[in-house]
């Protein structure tokens, strides 16, 4: 093997982090809270219609605290469940891949099949929770377990992709 390749596994409680990681990323994203601060707000509008001025003060209290509980449930609970059942029923996701790069992009390699992308062609780079995730659009990513590399291979790693992971 290279310095610049390396052998891993994707595990269940990857694909759950993996998942918890995007979700938080596409919750960052301007269009996407502006999308949800606009439902929000037409939704306790539409409340506030609704129930009138007898309720007011117990809605708002309601407003303030619903959506963070709501968030972190799905963020929490939901999502990773989605995506450890996603996991099970993948088979491509539990075989060895083989992760080889260099200044131009990147392979994943295993034994169903592999992709070489450039670096030019990924939208967007992001490490969390021990992995590196590899966007080819908002919500398709390739999964590197990070563990299976060296601090020098993370670091040649950045180098080639020409960006901070």
């Amino acid at each position: 093997m290279s310095d610049r390749e390396a052998e891993y596994r994707v595990s269940e409680n990857d694909a759950a982090r993996a998942a918890r990681a995007t979700y938080r990323r596409r919750l960052r994203q301007p269009r996407i809270a502006a999308g949800l601060l606009v439902l929000y707000a037409a939704i306790i509008a539409l409340l506030a219609l609704l129930v009138g001025a007898r309720m007011l003060a117990e809605l708002l209290i309601a407003a303030v605290i619903a959506p963070p509980i709501a968030l972190t449930i799905i963020g929490r609970i939901l999502v990773p469940a989605m995506a450890r059942t996603n996991y099970r029923q993948s088979a491509a996701l539990k075989g060895p891949m083989r992760l080889r790069w260099d200044e131009t992009g990147f392979a994943i390699e295993q034994e169903r099949g592999s992709i070489r992308l450039g670096w030019d062609e990924l939208t967007d780079i992001i490490e969390a929770d021990e992995l590196l995730l590899l966007f080819q659009s908002d919500m398709i990513y390739n999964l590197v377990a990070l563990e299976a590399l060296t601090p020098d291979q993370r670091g040649d790693l950045r180098r080639c992709a020409g960006r901070p992971l």
